[in-house]
């Protein structure tokens, strides 16, 4: 298995666009994103 990414930012209006480019560049395979605060225990 390849690498495998994790990518969060704080709102839905912030984008990923910067730490997408940035996976791309190290060469992840897999990505895995959310657009949600990290202080809220209770998500997906």
């Amino acid at each position: 298995m390849g690498r495998i990414g994790y990518i969060r930012v704080s709102t839905e209006h912030q984008e990923t666009a910067r730490q997408e480019a940035l996976m791309k560049q190290y060469q992840v395979e897999r990505i895995f994103a959310e657009k949600m605060s990290g202080k809220n225990a209770n998500r997906p």
